[in-house]
């Protein structure tokens, strides 16, 4: 049986780059009303999930002592 593949990536910079594609993606579909079915609530959890990972992930980015 073939190894099922994990297509979340694990480096972070493919993970942060992945995680905003889905946002975007996301966001776009329910803002142009052709996702009807996602709750208000549950699009402000990811964006904000996304928010949080961002605001981490930056400080990563800089020079580390």
């Amino acid at each position: 049986m073939a190894q099922k593949q994990d297509y979340i990536p694990s480096r972070d910079a493919d993970f942060d780059h992945w995680f905003e594609n889905l946002k975007n993606y996301v966001v776009g579909k329910t803002g142009a009303g052709i996702w009807t079915h996602i709750p208000p609530e549950r699009l402000s959890a990811l964006i904000g999930a996304y928010d949080a990972w961002r605001a981490a992930y930056e400080k990563t980015l800089g020079a580390h002592s």
